[in-house]
């Protein structure tokens, strides 16, 4: 019960450059204090957990074990200090293996702080959950009122006191990854990371708020904080890092990821924005069951300009949900995979802003598909008629599938309602093939759940340069055509086979050449050029040849699913 603090400055300032030697005991240190001098243990120290005890000459890990002689404890009270104004940048946990009974709650040792705003890194250790009810999720169920004109905030909400900051918001016409960013609860209200979608006016909603390795909710600001080659063992029990509610430029990189219960990394807020998440392994924890049953998701992306860079991920249902814009994707590879046949298959990237300003470029994507999905949008229809969905480039990417049904796509496009077209679009250069000697139908599609696209307001869609293995209708925009009429007819009806993209219409063509002579019925040459009606057909993918006279003969032509842009 006798304060050692003082005896402790003592010899910190008698020592002169020596190391001080803690002698056998336990000593109380009873308020915040940092010693400058190396420390050696032999006894240990206690200190109440709100008072931080910081080692300037040996700030590592290891070194706080000897001091608290209790591994958790240990980790609480360096993070404590890393926190506080250590005079370090980071907290090496020197390749140790830490078993955590609880999440480690950074909010909780660090009631006073608000902001921090310089680097900080954790690096190089393993924290590994235990078989412990401290892992066990909270669910609550509340009744909640919605409104589209105030989509980040549900009202009326019964229970709100029960409700966790960090929990995902479940409930019919929600969006996915949708999570709750801040509780008022005298007020019933509850604050939301985005829009919750076509949620009803009122209704049930259930709020599961999972447990987390490492857990910066409730910390209002973090910003340029890293995590390095770390690895979180979450065993099926727990999920492995839960972000603060803002920051800025956050770097997660070189760390394993393996079998969280549900998520890696989780982003109730705005930590996310100018996220980099690089050169991280995933590895699901429900891969022994059938694709359409999985449920486990890598990390979500509120904000704007992530960074996710050579991550790879091993059996997660979804490899990222990612709402903001202004994102790079390079590098990755991600699959789901299980051993039925006709498997679904399931998204790998989602992106769920309407015009998301991203680049998908260099991946490797294995039997998973990339969504354009504006499902947090409050409006069924478009504003003002018509909005554009797109500013994507998804280009030189590895496409595969293994087992799947027939109607599998890669890219896939779900319009929120109507009134919703394609605008800056652009897929080239990549690969697209299906293995182990099956085939499917094609590559994209639109899922018209909702919708289907308002097809005629086309523009800025370049689907070219693709190749095609196993796949039996071959997307292309403009397509190449070559169309042969055997007898002289003075109108040639052109078809596109099914092979602009998105179930698209012909809405240009960019120039016909006759290969070979183009003739009368008696043989003789006719050297006028068609024009051209586009649009034509029953389901507009048609064009229409029409010549000075009746004529036969073949030509070649490139037709385009977009209008030019104005």
């Amino acid at each position: 019960s006798t304060n050692d603090l003082p005896a402790f400055l003592t010899a910190d300032a008698a020592a002169a450059g020596r190391d001080i030697l803690v002698p056998e005991g336990t000593y109380f240190i009873q308020n915040t204090a940092t010693i400058t001098s190396r420390l050696r243990f032999e006894g240990t120290i206690t200190q109440p957990l709100d008072k931080r005890w910081v080692m300037r000459n040996n700030f590592d890990y290891p070194s706080y074990v000897d001091a608290f002689g209790d591994e958790t404890l240990a980790l609480q009270k360096g993070l404590q200090a890393l926190f506080g104004l250590s005079d370090h940048e980071s907290f090496d946990l020197r390749g140790r293996r830490i078993q955590l009974d609880e999440p480690v709650d950074i909010r909780a040792l660090n009631p006073t702080l608000n902001n921090v705003g310089a680097r900080l890194v954790i690096r190089n250790g393993q924290f590994e959950a235990t078989d412990s009810p401290g892992w066990d999720p909270t669910v609550v169920t509340s009744t909640a009122s919605y409104a589209g004109d105030n989509s980040k905030t549900l009202t009326n909400v019964t229970n709100a006191a029960n409700i966790e900051v960090g929990s995902l918001v479940t409930g019919f016409g929600v969006g996915r990854e949708i999570y709750v960013r801040a509780v008022d609860v005298d007020a019933e209200t509850i604050t939301l990371n985005d829009s919750a979608g076509k949620a009803q006016a009122s209704q049930t909603y259930t709020f599961t708020r999972w447990r987390y390795l490492l857990d910066f909710s409730g910390m209002p600001r973090i910003n340029r904080f890293q995590i390095d080659d770390c690895e979180f063992r979450c065993n099926a029990r727990a999920n492995g890092v839960l972000l603060p509610d803002d920051g800025i430029a956050w770097s997660i990189r070189d760390c394993w990821f393996v079998r969280p219960r549900e998520r890696a990394i989780t982003s109730a807020g705005r930590a996310c924005q100018g996220i980099s998440i690089d050169r991280n392994q995933f590895v699901a924890a429900d891969n022994d069951l059938p694709v359409e049953q999985r449920t486990s998701i890598c990390f979500n992306v509120n904000a704007n300009d992530a960074k996710v860079r050579d991550n790879r991920s091993e059996q997660a249902k979804t490899f990222c949900i990612v709402g903001g814009g202004g994102h790079i994707f390079v590098g990755n590879h991600f699959w789901n995979l299980d051993d039925e046949d006709d498997t679904i298959g399931t998204a790998g990237i989602v992106l769920t802003n309407l015009t998301p300003k991203t680049t998908i470029v260099g991946n490797y994507i294995d039997t998973m598909r990339i969504e354009l999905s504006p499902e947090h949008r409050t409006e069924t229809a478009a504003l003002n008629n018509f909005e554009d969905i797109g500013q994507v480039t998804i280009t030189g990417n590895i496409f595969t599938a293994q087992m799947v049904a027939d109607w599998f796509n890669y890219i896939v496009i779900r319009p929120p309602g109507p009134g919703y077209w394609i605008e800056g679009l652009t897929i080239d250069g990549n690969t697209f093939e299906n293995f182990n000697g099956g085939t499917h139908d094609r590559v994209d599609t639109v899922d018209t759940t909702f919708a289907d696209l308002e097809h005629d307001q086309t523009r800025g869609l370049s689907f070219r340069a693709n190749t095609y293995k196993r796949v039996r209708e071959f997307t292309s925009s403009p397509v190449y055509l070559e169309h042969t009429e055997t007898s002289a007819n003075q109108v040639w009806d052109i078809g596109t086979d099914n092979r602009l993209p998105f179930g698209g219409r012909a809405l240009g063509v960019d120039g016909v050449v006759a290969h070979g002579p183009s003739e009368t019925a008696g043989g003789s040459p006719v050297v006028t050029q068609p024009f051209v009606d586009t649009g034509t057909g029953a389901d507009g993918n048609e064009v229409k040849l029409t010549w000075s006279e009746p004529v036969k003969g073949t030509v070649r032509l490139f037709i385009r699913s977009d209008l030019p842009l104005s």
